[in-house]
């Protein structure tokens, strides 16, 4: 999609209605006011960095009102080569924001599957893939946590330490998925 989005932020500004409803609903104007700092740092390397390692370490409440945020960096497509270190950041907030929230990985789970089979970065899918099982958390995420790693398995395209550390993971997250982690181990 190469549409340039550089004019929403105006657009927005100088709307009377959109600037109403930022005075009367609270989340919107918290979300404007941290795109708009996204759109002043996003072509800075440097900062953008710097931004995303204050993010990591605010409140747990805080991050978790940004989730719709750190989804979207995780989504973003970037060619630049540096934008991938921010790409695993949001990565690593999502996975923070699980373990303080259990229901988010329902949220973050589709966002991981979709990095992992589109991405071209081999860094941002290795991050993806060891977010996966934390994302068990919650239970109906398992199945799908489960199929993924047993068809890696059966491909053959992961090295089996690989294999075996994120099995352990996920027995470590979802104790009823140690069976797997035993099979894996006995191949």
């Amino acid at each position: 999609n190469g549409e340039d989005s550089r004019l929403h932020m105006p657009n927005l500004i100088t709307n009377k209605t959109f600037q109403t409803l930022l005075y009367t609903d609270g989340h919107l104007s918290v979300m404007f006011k941290v795109h708009e700092i996204w759109e002043r740092l996003r072509d800075n390397p440097e900062k953008l960095n710097s931004w995303f390692d204050e993010l990591k370490t605010m409140d747990d409440l805080v991050r978790l009102k940004l989730l719709p945020f750190f989804l979207g960096v995780t989504l973003e497509r970037r060619k630049d080569a540096w934008f991938e270190g921010v790409t695993i950041k949001a990565v690593e907030i999502l996975t923070g924001l699980v373990n303080v929230k259990n229901e988010v990985s329902v949220q973050v789970l589709p966002v991981l599957l979709y990095k992992i089979a589109h991405d071209p970065s081999p860094n941002v899918k290795m991050a993806c893939l060891k977010a996966l099982p934390i994302m068990a958390k919650t239970k109906v995420n398992v199945p799908t946590i489960v199929a993924v790693l047993n068809k890696l398995k059966a491909n053959k395209g992961v090295p089996t330490s690989f294999l075996i550390m994120l099995y352990a993971s996920l027995a470590e997250t979802q104790v009823r998925c140690f069976p797997y982690l035993q099979e894996m181990l006995v191949d």
